[in-house]
């Protein structure tokens, strides 16, 4: 998120170009304004690893060693959609930060998507096993459990924040 320090640049809209979204509304003098990047909330860097966990795990990482080769994400196109789609939820819901009980219930919805995901991979891979034709798993195997515990420290940090919000409100 950016935010832009407003301390002494001459601007005609000084009330507005203290909120964030100064760029959007074009100020009269944008070469004063100093642009700093800074994410303010946890749980949008949660988000964020979240969601390129889940693109690595679609596209490069390998997710166990077979006899034949490896075998990675975009070796199977459920995998693929799925991850995929997880991704997208996870990014999305970074710009979904005034709403913050539909980032909750879309973390919930990432949760689900990756606990599927991981149990379909278990269940392939315990498959392959059996088989013996699995010589091993890879890290793309774990990923979508780092996913998971992403997420839940997502919505902790923002029900976390949810609560903080209640209680300024409060006080007003």
């Amino acid at each position: 998120m950016w935010v832009v320090k407003a301390e002494s640049f001459p601007c005609n809209n000084t009330k507005k170009c203290k909120r964030i979204p100064c760029v959007l509304r074009k100020c009269a003098n944008l070469r004063a304004i100093k642009f700093e990047a800074m994410i303010q909330r946890i749980q949008t860097i949660y988000m964020l690893l979240a969601a390129i966990a889940s693109l690595l795990l679609s596209t490069i990482l390998v997710i166990w060693y077979t006899t034949e080769g490896v075998y990675k994400g975009f070796d199977n196109p459920v995998y693929m959609f799925v991850a995929g789609v997880s991704a997208g939820v996870f990014f999305a819901n970074i710009f979904n930060f005034k709403k913050r009980k539909l980032q909750v219930v879309l973390n919930r919805a990432g949760i689900l998507l990756n606990l599927v995901l991981a149990g379909f991979m278990i269940w392939e891979y315990l498959t392959l096993v059996k088989a013996q034709t699995a010589t091993g798993p890879g890290i793309g195997l774990v990923m979508p459990l780092l996913v998971i515990v992403l997420a839940v420290l997502a919505n902790k940090a923002i029900t976390k924040d949810e609560a903080l919000v209640k209680s300024a409100d409060r006080f007003r």
